[in-house]
């Protein structure tokens, strides 16, 4: 398989059986010169595979991601990354390792915070990916007044001025390499936000209940940084906004029956059903 300047062999899934990602984007893993591993993931645009590989290889950003080959269309060939994740790695892992985990996700996401995002960069992981997937659930299933009050939160949220986000900044996609450096390895996600408060949310909501109980105080900081994002007001805006995502998610995963009883309760029931809601409880007993 030819893809630009490259010639691709030996091309699978990156997860046997399941070509596509969550997000319903190809995923592959092949081998080029030399039977050196790479990995092969669809953007949602040329231009954002062309931010995603650029990025990826400029300013500094480009130490915690795998080396980007060349962007061809809307994919980008990137380095494969050997190692493993957090939480395979926490029974041999010590506190200072797990605690390095937080600090560098978090120094990641001041980075990327920090600077504003260009405008073709081709991917607004809230205008493109949260919000078509759940307004078209709404429609499908009739939750008016719900999609108009969500899309009133996510108004009253966003900023002006857009920054760089990294919307899948969990642990399960966080290796550490044989040389002991973090590498974020699942990158379609990577674009920008106008509210960064959402890249902690999302940060938090794939730790596992060893890692909350553990680590009790850099979780604290995380959650503090993305809820000092927004005023105390504000706050159930966000809860309506991540409501979003996950009635989205539901929604492609054919859960119907999870939507309509998530949708049929009040704000502070919903609280209860979100990772993020649950972490909190996790700190707190």
């Amino acid at each position: 398989m030819k893809l630009g300047d490259l010639t691709i062999q030996n091309l699978s899934p990156v997860v046997k059986g399941r070509p596509l990602t969550k997000a319903r984007r190809l995923s592959l893993k092949g081998t080029i010169d030399n039977n050196k591993t790479i990995k092969i993931f669809e953007c949602a645009s040329d231009n954002h595979a062309t931010f995603v590989n650029t990025i990826s290889n400029e300013g500094g950003l480009s130490s915690f991601l795998p080396y980007s080959y060349q962007a061809y269309q809307n994919f980008v060939i990137c380095d494969w990354v050997e190692g493993r994740t957090i939480n395979e790695r926490l029974p041999i892992l010590n506190t200072k390792r797990i605690e390095s985990f937080f600090v560098q996700s978090q120094s990641v996401l001041k980075l990327l915070h920090a600077t504003y995002a260009p405008k073709d960069c081709g991917f607004d992981y809230l205008e493109d990916f949260i919000v078509p997937r759940f307004k078209h659930a709404c429609d499908c299933l009739g939750l008016n007044h719900l999609k108009d009050s969500t899309l009133d939160a996510i108004s009253a949220l966003s900023r002006e001025n857009k920054v760089l986000s990294h919307a899948d900044l969990k642990p399960s996609n966080i290796v550490f390499n044989h040389n002991g450096q973090m590498i974020i390895i699942d990158n379609e996600l990577l674009g920008c936000t106008s509210i960064p408060a959402l890249d902690e949310i999302n940060m938090l909501q794939g730790l596992s209940p060893a890692i909350v109980k553990s680590f009790r105080t850099p979780i604290q900081q995380t959650l503090k940084n993305a809820l000092d994002i927004v005023s105390s007001e504000q706050q159930n805006d966000l809860f309506a906004v991540w409501s979003a995502r996950k009635i989205g998610s539901l929604f492609v995963a054919g859960k119907i029956d999870e939507i309509l009883s998530f949708s049929s309760c009040d704000i502070e029931t919903r609280k209860q059903n979100l990772p993020l809601w649950r972490t909190l409880t996790n700190l707190s007993s």
